[in-house]
């Protein structure tokens, strides 16, 4: 399903202050996220890196992305499955932050043990490449 679809119920919910659940459309965030996985977004506060948010690109594009890095009020982002940053993403392009996501129906938290092992290897782009080029074999 097209991911414009459920972006004027995710700004209805963030103007009430509420979370949304909007499911993973993609192979961007890939091994992390698949197609089908849940995200439950709300309003973006305290963004830092390695925080997944959800963005609008200046092309129209809706994405959801991990920041990467934070420079001088410009974020640097960057899908899981991805080797190019995406650079100078202003803040009032991005919708929404990740609070937790859902996979295979089970709540995966950003504080989980196993999150926390896969984003300290992931961080290593030199891994990310070597293990993207190696799953296209």
């Amino acid at each position: 399903m097209e991911i414009n679809f459920f972006v004027d119920g995710l700004k209805e919910a963030l103007e009430q202050d509420k979370v949304f659940i909007m499911p993973i459309n993609g192979t961007s965030m890939q091994p992390f996220l698949h197609t089908g996985d849940l995200v439950v977004l709300s309003k973006p506060f305290a963004l830092k890196k390695n925080d997944i948010v959800f963005y609008l690109r200046d092309n129209g594009q809706y994405v959801l992305h991990r920041i990467f890095k934070v420079k001088k009020n410009k974020f640097f982002l960057l899908g899981d499955h991805q080797t190019k940053i995406e650079k100078n993403i202003r803040e009032d392009q991005i919708l929404a932050k990740a609070n937790y996501v859902i996979i295979n129906e089970k709540k995966v938290l950003f504080s989980d043990k196993k999150y926390r092992i896969y984003l300290f290897f992931w961080r290593f782009r030199f891994l990310r490449y070597l293990i993207i080029k190696l799953r296209k074999i």
